[in-house]
């Protein structure tokens, strides 16, 4: 069904239509808040927020068609406020590189090397490479230039080449 149509239905109160919204997005919404929160249970925490708001706030979209850029900002302002919340408490743990094993997915291993960047190339990474959004889209979600997704992605792949290189001599050790 046409999202604009669902969305619509949404805004006039079917919660049904709401809940077909979220579940077509929540694996986008998952992995930009686990992107900047870093655990699973803060994501979870941001996912329950940002889907409470949304719920609240969908009367509030003026474009239907912008729901999923309009969701993916509330997503991001609940993540960076759990991550405002948490610099507050100084974390313990720390990553055990000793405890990678030889059955690390290729998945893991890149999901690894992109936490490795500031998060504001993180987040460009993550929208263009792995959600496919367009720059325009990233632009709009992020409230800044196309120059500036542009650069922020000639950055990225910059620090990511080396950061990869890196990553793979040392799994090419461990066999």
């Amino acid at each position: 069904m046409n999202e604009i149509k669902v969305v619509k239905r949404a805004q006039h109160g079917d919660k049904e239509a709401f809940v077909q919204l979220i579940e077509q997005h929540r694996n986008s919404m998952y992995r930009m808040a686990l992107t900047i929160v870093h655990s699973k249970e803060a994501c979870e925490d941001a996912l329950s927020e940002a889907t409470t708001k949304a719920y609240e706030k969908i009367t509030t979209l003026r474009e239907p068609k912008y729901f999923k850029t309009w969701l993916m900002r509330i997503v991001m302002n609940e993540s960076y406020s759990i991550v405002r919340e948490r610099k507050r408490v100084v974390e313990l743990t720390e990553w055990n590189r000793e405890a990678v094993t030889e059955t690390m997915t290729t998945d893991f291993e890149l999901e690894e090397v992109i936490q490795q960047l500031s998060e504001d190339l993180r987040v460009v990474i993550v929208l263009f490479y792995i959600e496919q959004w367009t720059i325009n889209e990233i632009s709009e979600v992020l409230n800044i230039a196309e120059g500036t997704v542009k650069s922020r992605l000639h950055r990225a792949r910059k620090k990511l080449l080396p950061l990869l290189e890196t990553n793979e001599k040392r799994c090419s050790t461990n066999e």
